[in-house]
């Protein structure tokens, strides 16, 4: 968990994390904005999911935008994940 406290480990779930995608066409281009509940993640990790997820809609990595709700409730990211 991201919240500073003593024993970071989950205590339960009170809300669900989100992630919700919008994906839009606009003539032969496709973006994407993915908005994630978590607090953020690092660089690299957030380059290897923009890679991946424009893979998945054949478009750039540039054309995916990761917005972050910013919330000090979800798992720390890591080199390895989450």
């Amino acid at each position: 968990m991201a919240r500073h406290r003593p024993d970071p480990r989950s205590q339960g779930v009170r809300h669900r994390l989100l992630a919700q995608v919008l994906v839009l066409q606009v003539a032969a281009q496709t973006y994407c904005l993915a908005a994630i509940d978590s607090l953020g993640l690092t660089v690299p990790l957030a380059e290897a999911v923009r890679q991946q997820m424009a893979a998945a809609l054949g478009t750039e990595p540039a054309h995916v935008m990761l917005n972050f709700s910013h919330t000090h409730s979800a798992p720390e990211p890591t080199e390895n994940g989450l």
